[in-house]
């Protein structure tokens, strides 16, 4: 409404609100029968990945689950280019610091403060007992590799909770911080550490 948006400028200008960085997500997904431009075997490794068509954008989470059939689904993770593990689970979800005291932190992942660049992996629901959430550096690149996994074990992509529809089935995706941060604005009444301890603990 007009009236929220001059009480946030009013407060502003009175140096109640504080404006902060924060990363976000670019998300790029290869589906069956696509060529792999991050792929360094092949012939389009070099090629552009900008395709909008299959490149997107988010503040909290990329989420990928297993979809309307209800089968767990198999899948590789990886971090830029090294090899963690084959997972078979519910599957993934990759949180900035922004999303990871939402999805990220249900599913066992840590609390985050705002201000770290890096992105945050968390197997949901996995089918072994050593599994770990992993804080990426902030240049890394997060890889999940479905190409095993059988088209009956269908995977679903939600990314920040929005539904992602694809016409063929999600082969590999590819989660890497933002090019360009999303500016915040916060009222400074309460700090990070305050609203964790208040919050949860």
């Amino acid at each position: 409404s007009d009236e929220g948006v001059v009480a946030v400028v009013a407060a502003a200008l009175a140096g109640d609100v504080v404006a902060e960085q924060r990363t976000n997500l670019r998300i790029d997904v290869v589906c069956a029968g696509e060529v792999d431009p991050w792929d360094d075997d092949s012939d389009a490794a070099m090629a552009d990945v900008d395709d909008p068509a299959r490149s997107f954008f988010a503040l909290n989470e990329l989420a990928v689950t297993r979809g309307a059939n209800g089968r767990i689904i198999d899948f590789g993770l990886s971090i830029s280019g090294a090899h963690i593990a084959d997972m078979r689970g519910d599957g993934l979800v990759v949180a900035t610091a922004t999303g990871s005291t939402a999805y990220a932190l249900s599913a066992g992942g840590p609390l985050v403060s705002p201000g770290f660049a890096g992105l945050v992996a968390v197997p949901l629901a996995p089918h072994t007992l050593h599994s770990r959430a992993i804080v990426t550096a902030s240049n890394d690149v997060v890889e999940m590799d479905l190409s095993h996994n059988a088209d009956t074990r269908e995977a679903t992509l939600f990314v920040d909770g929005e539904l992602l529809e694809f016409e063929r089935p999600v082969r590999r995706v590819y989660v890497r911080r933002g090019d360009t941060p999303t500016v915040l604005l916060r009222y400074q009444r309460e700090g990070f550490y305050e609203h964790a301890a208040r919050v949860f603990f």
